[in-house]
């Protein structure tokens, strides 16, 4: 009878023994894990450039337009015949800046070439461009002046007598009968007189 006892109070106490089990692979997989925060993607760096004028005369400046991303560093290097001129900026919050070369000193007709750098996020790019300064353009000669309309001529003021028309005579020209046997200077200051040679004439005398 106390054997029986002593069984039955085993078998009690190992049912009353509480034991924890493992978690589950289900539970696991549903516990909240750490996101890795994305990497932003950089846009591309451009570097687009061109010049105001490509043959710019001598004595004005000359732009260079650059367009690229906002606050990129930007180095241009104009290679003019005397030497290079290089201008270093940065870009605007559009990505644009200009830069601005004088051509007082540079050669007629040298081809000046333009290589422009743009800097930004451990990128680069790079272009080139050109322009090739020319001589003002000479002003064209003034018109030659008109020719005075014949009749404006005055005849020279030695000759005499003159027909009605106020012009002098010549030699071999007619004259009137009024001036028969008149002795005169004709135009070109040769003494002349009128007398009958086929008819009244001026001539020499």
């Amino acid at each position: 009878m106390g054997v029986a006892i002593a069984v039955v109070l085993g078998a009690v106490g190992c049912a009353s023994t509480n034991h924890t089990a493992p978690p589950s692979a289900a539970a696991t997989s549903l516990a909240p894990t750490a996101t890795a925060s994305a990497t932003p993607t950089l846009a591309p760096l451009t570097a687009a450039a061109s010049v105001t004028g490509k043959h710019p005369i001598i004595g004005t400046n000359v732009g260079v337009l650059v367009s690229t991303m906002p606050n990129a560093r930007i180095v241009v290097v104009a290679r003019f015949s005397a030497g290079d001129r290089e201008e270093t900026a940065r870009a605007d919050a559009t990505g644009l800046r200009t830069f601005w070369f004088p051509t007082a000193s540079a050669m007629p007709g040298y081809q000046v070439e333009v290589d422009v750098h743009v800097y930004a996020h451990g990128q680069k790019r790079s272009s080139r461009i050109w322009f090739t300064p020319r001589q003002r353009p000479l002003p064209p000669p003034p018109p030659p002046p008109a020719p005075a309309p014949s009749h404006s001529v005055a005849p020279p003021a030695g000759c005499y007598p003159r027909a009605s028309s106020g012009n002098c005579y010549e030699p071999g020209e007619f004259c009137p009968h009024a001036d028969a046997g008149m002795s005169g200077v004709a135009g070109n200051g040769e003494a002349i007189i009128c007398e009958n040679n086929n008819g009244l004439r001026w001539e020499p005398a």
